[in-house]
């Protein structure tokens, strides 16, 4: 069977970025779930960037975690962002969440230059 997700992980100093490819789905959920929340403990980072380039497709159940982590970012004074999300990631999206909850970045330099000044 086809791996639904693949999941990368790196620390840019002033946030994590975390790349997703495939998709991010109830199908997925747990295993994204597992490793951003436990990459934040690990890292000790309250910002966070979603590369969602390579991600073809989000649910309900991607959405509530998005939100899930933007809640806890919050908690720990940083923010979630996310980085060139497809047309159909960006229309779910745009109907999901405020600008004020989720950040969207157009490179990973804006997304440093944002989130140094956080």
């Amino acid at each position: 069977m086809k791996e639904r997700i693949h999941i990368e992980v790196d620390n840019r100093g002033s946030f994590l970025l975390i790349s997703v490819t495939g998709e991010l789905s109830e199908r997925t959920a747990v295993h994204f779930k597992k490793t951003s929340f436990s990459e934040i403990k690990e890292h000790g980072c309250s910002h966070m960037v979603i590369d969602f380039s390579k991600t073809d497709y989000i649910d309900s159940s991607g959405i509530g975690l998005l939100s899930a982590l933007a809640v806890k970012l919050g908690e720990l004074g940083g923010k979630l962002g996310v980085l060139s999300p497809s047309e159909a990631v960006r229309d779910v999206l745009a109907i999901s969440f405020d600008r004020s909850n989720i950040r969207e970045y157009k490179s990973l330099d804006e997304a440093a230059e944002d989130l140094d000044n956080v």
